[in-house]
């Protein structure tokens, strides 16, 4: 049997408010909208709130939704919207900025920030290292790499050009990437001397 699919279902909620066919659409996304939240807003509770209140929007505004975009591009723009109504991202003071070629001697150039980035599986150490980032890089990395939406699609959503999200993007692993390597990296001590040299021989 095949299953409906998510723009079958969203029609099922707009022309007859099917409950039915929500509980499919959450039951298939509240993880990924949940995940999205979270990395805006940082806190699990307003995240909570942000997810619920995304799939009110989905049930009131379903018919508003006319294919322009994928029903996932779609999907994520409410929870941001959602997000940004009921929650200010996270107080603190912004973090300072660091220069891209900083970025890169951190992260250890000459070698793929994704592929840094695969080698270290330990998926508590990736969350740490994901939470440590700004919210706009956390943004698009959730986005793009674990949620799979295209450049042009998170370009759209995050009303930025497709440079600028390649640009972002390009950053926000080089940061993922610098974070998994401080958080593995033993601190070094200084070097010690030889005992025992005699100087001025």
């Amino acid at each position: 049997m095949t299953l409906p699919t998510d723009t079958t279902l969203l029609t099922q909620v707009a022309e007859m408010g099917d409950r039915a066919a929500l509980g499919q659409l959450v039951a298939r996304h509240q993880d990924a909208v949940f995940r999205y939240c979270r990395s805006l807003c940082r806190d699990t509770a307003s995240a909570e709130d942000a997810l619920q209140q995304t799939f009110l929007d989905l049930m009131q505004g379903a018919g508003s939704f006319k294919g322009q975009s994928s029903f996932r591009s779609w999907l994520f723009t409410l929870a941001r919207n959602a997000v940004h109504r009921g929650a200010r991202l996270r107080a603190g003071e912004p973090r300072a900025h660091v220069p891209l070629d900083k970025l890169g001697v951190l992260a250890g150039w000459g070698e793929d920030p994704e592929q840094a980035a695969a080698r270290h599986l330990d998926q508590r150490r990736l969350n740490l290292a994901l939470d440590a980032l700004p919210p706009h890089s956390q943004e698009v990395l959730v986005l793009r790499d674990l949620e799979g939406l295209s450049g042009p699609e998170v370009a759209d959503l995050l009303h930025i050009t497709l440079p600028a999200q390649k640009s972002r993007l390009h950053r926000a692993r080089l940061e993922l990437a610098a974070e998994l390597r401080q958080s593995q990296s033993p601190r070094s001590e200084p070097p010690r001397s030889p005992e025992g040299a005699h100087h001025g021989q």
